[in-house]
């Protein structure tokens, strides 16, 4: 029984995640100290001895990020597709980084479907979205905590929803664009390939990618109770990048 138990963790500590980033393999070894590592809304994670500190991309925004037990040496978290690389200059001063979250620093594999709240609304964040495509990212830093990087018109992020009370939902998008982006974009509820409900809407210009604003863009119906997919898709790109994405909500419509 203990030969078992030693074999299982020897196992679990090789466990690995092998990530792509512009069709190239990268691999991060997670074992499952770093992942116990998470506590509460913190994750304290050791300083690569290769210098390239890598974390696979958490499905929460970013609060701080420093060396351990010195929060005025903070980090700068480079979000990639699938990883965050974090970065510093000279020599570390400690062997480990603080990252600091506004929820509890969940994997993607980990993260579950948002549901209905007791008023009949769903609140979708950007750090929940799941991007796919070539460019599409989710950027946890404060002064982003956005879904960015839309500059190719074949990416998408969708959200997994679970309706409970279906019916028409008012839906509302804080979003900003910079000068150099806008265009339409296209928001479908899905029920697993298909489409239940769907609506384009135009990206406001708000004068820069950070400057979000809340917008009406549209409605979107189910008439089942069940689990949803809500996706969002460019329809247009004018010019650099489509829009950022920081939040959706969506609401019963009276």
């Amino acid at each position: 029984m203990v030969f078992g138990r030693r074999l299982l963790t020897t196992l679990m500590l090789g466990l690995c995640f092998v990530i792509a980033s512009h069709g190239l393999a990268q691999e991060t070894t997670v074992d499952v100290g770093l992942l116990a590592a998470r506590e509460g809304n913190a994750w304290r994670v050791p300083v690569a001895a290769s210098g390239t500190t890598r974390i696979p991309r958490v499905c929460a925004s970013l609060r701080a990020a420093y060396f351990d037990g010195m929060p005025d040496k903070t980090i700068i978290v480079h979000p990639e597709i699938e990883y965050w690389e974090l970065r510093f200059q000279g020599d570390a001063p400690a062997s480990h980084i603080v990252l600091e979250f506004d929820s509890f620093p969940a994997l993607p594999s980990e993260a579950k479907p948002i549901e209905q709240a007791g008023d009949g609304t769903l609140t979708l964040h950007c750090s929940q979205g799941r991007t796919a495509g070539e460019k599409l990212r989710f950027e946890p830093q404060p002064h982003k905590n956005t879904i960015g990087y839309w500059a190719v018109a074949s990416d998408s992020v969708s959200w997994p929803v679970v309706i409970s009370n279906p019916g028409t939902f008012n839906v509302g998008l804080l979003q900003g664009a910079g000068d150099k982006g806008g265009g339409a974009a296209r928001v479908s509820l899905l029920a697993g390939d298909d489409v239940v409900s769907t609506f384009e809407f135009q990206v406001e210009v708000t004068g820069h990618f950070q400057n979000f604003r809340w917008r009406h863009a549209g409605t979107l119906t189910s008439e089942e109770p069940g689990q949803y997919t809500l996706k969002i898709e460019a329809a247009k790109i004018d010019d650099v990048a489509l829009m950022d994405v920081r939040q959706i909500h969506l609401s019963p419509k009276r």
